[in-house]
């Protein structure tokens, strides 16, 4: 991709606000644009980290691998969110995988060069480390979930979620989740199995909060979940 391409899709990160005309120039020059087809792996969780990765479109979710081989997701990242920011102070490996659940596309931003500009430009540094704190809050809030919450609990946040970011409202009033929800997906989503999802799932349908119907869910009452 043409660095005016890049110039073009960089300014979509809230951060690059922050930056100099001449320090968007140098992250521009080792900067690329990577295309995710849907269920692909953006990288490993012992991957050694090379860049800040800027989802520009699509969503990635973020996960780890248990000792028992289960995984465990941290959180799912959508438009403008970004991954790998806990490098920047320090190199090392990814620590978890990133996978998308959509085809997503990707910046990919050098860490090294972030490294060198985070030392001089204070407002990029407390933009940076708000993002750190951001996400450690929003993987803290979903572990404790898994923690302490029974199945449907854990069901229950996990629509929140996808209404508040995922969903777009009916005529009816009612929200449709846009993404095809199949019970694998939301049992991956909130480490619960297969079977347990499609019992809530009945569940709730019996009690006239939701509808699902070929991997189509639909959302008639919001505020009960």
């Amino acid at each position: 991709m043409t660095e005016q391409s890049l110039a073009a899709i960089a300014p979509s990160w809230e951060l690059w606000r922050h930056l100099t005309r001449s320090e968007q120039k140098t992250l521009l020059q080792s900067a690329r644009i990577q295309s995710l087809p849907r269920f692909h792996v953006l990288f490993e969780e012992d991957e050694e980290g090379t860049f800040l990765h800027v989802l520009i479109t699509g969503r990635l979710k973020v996960f780890k691998t248990a000792d028992d081989e289960r995984q465990v997701v941290l959180y799912l990242m959508r438009d403008g969110e970004t991954i790998g920011e806990h490098l920047i102070d320090k190199p090392g490996a990814y620590g978890y995988t990133a996978e998308s659940i959509s085809d997503s596309v990707i910046l990919l931003l050098r860490l090294d060069a972030l490294r060198e500009i985070i030392r001089q430009n204070l407002s990029f540094c407390r933009g940076v480390n708000g993002l750190i704190f951001t996400r450690l809050q929003k993987a803290e809030n979903r572990m404790l979930n898994y923690r302490f919450n029974r199945t449907e609990e854990r069901v229950c946040f996990f629509l929140k979620e996808m209404v508040e970011h995922d969903s777009r409202k009916l005529v009816t009033g009612e929200r449709e989740i846009k993404f095809l929800m199949t019970q694998a997906f939301i049992g991956d989503m909130v480490s619960v199995s297969r079977q347990q999802v499609t019992l809530v799932l009945r569940n709730m349908a019996q009690r006239k909060i939701l509808k699902y119907n070929r991997r189509r869910l639909v959302i008639f009452r919001p505020d009960l979940l």
